[in-house]
């Protein structure tokens, strides 16, 4: 792959990602009209993270720590972070 694939390549996995956490939308600042950028550094994170992870766990903890590490732990226990870590499981598990 060349440096403008991968950069290509790149850029569709964000915009993908970025769509599944915008939808997610945590403290619904997208849906109020803010920025569409708002989690552009936990989307970067979250991608980064990825390849390490190989199942739906590892996906649901992957989107907690970034949102805990950015936020709050006590705004992102695992349990609100279930639903979009499958979500990014399996849209990442599609990726390959």
């Amino acid at each position: 792959m060349t440096k403008k694939e991968a950069i290509r390549r790149y850029r569709a996995l964000y915009r993908e990602l970025s769509s599944i956490i915008l939808d997610w939308d945590p403290y619904e600042l997208y849906r109020q009209g803010e920025l569409d950028d708002e989690f552009s550094e936990e989307v970067s994170r979250l991608l980064a993270a990825l390849p390490n992870v190989s199942s739906e766990d590892a996906a649901i903890d992957a989107v907690r720590k970034v949102f805990a590490e950015s936020f709050s732990e006590h705004d992102f226990p695992r349990s609100s972070c279930v639903e979009v870590g499958r979500r990014v499981f399996s849209w990442w598990k599609s990726q390959k």
